[in-house]
């Protein structure tokens, strides 16, 4: 079901939002009944439609958290992936005499669908299941209540619609009969809008994040109960915030008639179901990393409150808390069973470039003032070095680091009853790339261009005027950076200068090598 929330679609908006408050807020919970389960993953659909990444993957996701904790036993749910329609009929209609047949009453009838689809029908390999047969199938399968899950639509690029061509959104027909009752539907988006999958999430943003309020995160009442509602409230929020910067803000949407019936539960967080918890102590946007064959690669992404749950497969992940001050983060092995918390003290604080760097931090850009000293080679020929004091801004991006320096100082040198005095006032621009080595530890390289104003003046028996002029330069340099804490940073600059500067002897421009070593602290602002 998707449609645009504008005149009456809003107002069933609002009344819709009201149920779910109520229903959450005043209706007893129950996980009874008989429980099956028909979930469709589809890579691809009609011909020239592009094809699919995470569909098929996305609809094992779904299976495996209704076996696990939604009460469906594997016996009783039928996972299609790869298929066409005629294969999806034959599953629905293979379910009536097992719910028939089923003990305990108040059965329920799960529907999934991830793929691409149209306003009629669902895309299946080359074939079509119009919804209009879909729903007939389901209220003859005889189950006293379904729930309809429906991830479908268009294309992208690192955020991907979910299909190849324009077209009608999809619609499950809601008008003609969500007035019977035990009828549920939630769709991935509204009705001018695609549903996106995401590599970074290695799925649909829609069914990533309904999966994760399946798996607790969801739990809005603590009760280690997830509700239908409470999982399309979250679902919805997380998508909504997921989409906000991807080229289509996409608004999951729900209806439902649920006359003279509990709130359902769709899943209880029960940690003997193959899973381990993790509790949130603090509020916040995580990221768990997990393995995936030999890549890592995120297995969830939630907003906590405090006491957040989320159960999660044995194995060793990877959890960030991203604020805007700064990420922590810390490794997790989860055995079987276990319950393990996270609080404030359990995450360690990255250093802000390395979050840069590794493009996870908040904002993009991170903006740092510091300071430092310099000690370079002789500008001229025969001249003894100078030491430089500098002020510098510096921002930093994911790949590339851009430092703004002022500098100042000079020297003297005696020669032959001569003695210089050098005073060099300059600007420079530094543009380096690094590289992360260690944990606080950071290689770089770059190209540092400026241009400094030489003031000499000249101590002799004779008569020797100041001299004044403006010399260009360019370094290659290398930096090697250690952070001493979260938002502060020590570098070692390692180049030479180049300078081109009048020669005094011939006239002309001259070329001189200045080699130069120079120690910066710097700190986030």
């Amino acid at each position: 079901m998707s449609r645009a929330l504008t005149g009456s679609g809003w107002l069933r908006a609002a009344v819709g939002w009201a149920l779910l408050a109520l229903l959450t807020a005043f209706a007893s919970v129950a996980h009874a009944g008989s429980r099956h389960a028909i979930v469709i993953g589809s890579n691809l659909g009609d011909a020239g439609e592009e094809q699919l990444q995470y569909a098929e993957s996305d609809a094992v996701r779904f299976a495996e958290v209704m076996t696990k904790l939604g009460g469906v036993a594997h016996e009783d749910l039928i996972l299609l992936t790869a298929t066409d329609a005629s294969s999806v009929q034959s599953a629905i209609a293979s379910l009536r005499d097992r719910i028939a047949a089923a003990p305990e009453s108040d059965s329920v009838l799960f529907i999934y669908y991830s793929g691409h689809a149209d306003s009629n029908a669902l895309h299946l390999r080359g074939t079509r299941l119009p919804f209009t047969t879909l729903r007939e199938l389901a209220r003859t399968a005889g189950a006293e209540m379904t729930v309809f899950v429906v991830d479908a639509c268009r294309s992208g690029g690192i955020t991907r619609v979910k299909g190849g061509r324009p077209t009608v959104p999809f619609d499950l027909g809601g008008e003609d009969h969500l007035v019977a009752e035990g009828i549920a539907i939630m769709t991935s988006s509204a009705a001018s809008e695609d549903a996106q999958e995401s590599d970074r999430l290695r799925g649909g943003i829609f069914t990533h994040h309904l999966v994760n309020g399946l798996a607790g995160a969801a739990d809005a009442s603590r009760d280690d109960l997830v509700t239908l509602s409470e999982a399309y409230r979250y679902a919805y929020s997380q998508t909504l915030r997921a989409t906000v910067d991807a080229p289509v803000l996409q608004h999951p949407t729900f209806e439902l008639a649920l006359r003279g019936r509990q709130e359902l539960v769709l899943t209880r967080l029960d940690a003997a179901s193959g899973y381990a918890r993790v509790v949130f102590d603090v509020p916040g946007h995580y990221l768990v990393f997990g393995r995936f064959g030999s890549e890592r690669g995120v297995a969830a992404e939630l907003d906590a409150i405090a006491g957040t749950e989320l159960l999660l497969a044995p194995g060793t992940y990877l959890v960030q808390r991203r604020t805007l001050d700064g990420v922590g983060e810390r490794s997790l092995t989860l055995a079987l069973g276990e319950e393990q918390r996270i609080g404030s003290h359990d995450l360690s604080p990255l250093p802000f470039r390395e979050t840069v760097r590794r493009g996870i931090a908040l904002p993009e850009v991170v903006f740092s003032g510091g300071l430092g000293f310099e000690l370079s080679g002789p500008v001229m020929a025969n001249l003894g070095p100078s030491w430089l004091g500098y002020v510098s801004g510096q921002w930093d991006m994911r790949n590339l680091a851009v430092q703004l320096r002022f500098r100042a100082g000079g020297g003297t040198h005696d020669n032959a009853g001569l003695a210089i005095t050098t005073v060099l006032v300059g600007i420079d621009l530094t543009a380096l790339h690094a590289f992360d080595l260690t944990h606080g530890l950071a290689l770089g390289l770059g190209l540092r261009v400026g241009a400094d104003w030489l003031h000499q003046t000249f101590t002799t028996t004779g008569d020797a005027p100041a001299r004044d002029q403006l010399v260009a330069r360019v370094a290659p340099l290398g930096r090697i950076e250690w952070a001493l804490f979260e938002n502060g940073s020590l570098g070692l600059d390692i180049g030479a200068d180049i300078y081109a500067l009048q020669s005094a002897t011939h006239g002309g421009i001259a070329a001189t090598v200045a080699p130069f070593v120079g120690l910066g602290f710097s700190v986030r602002w």
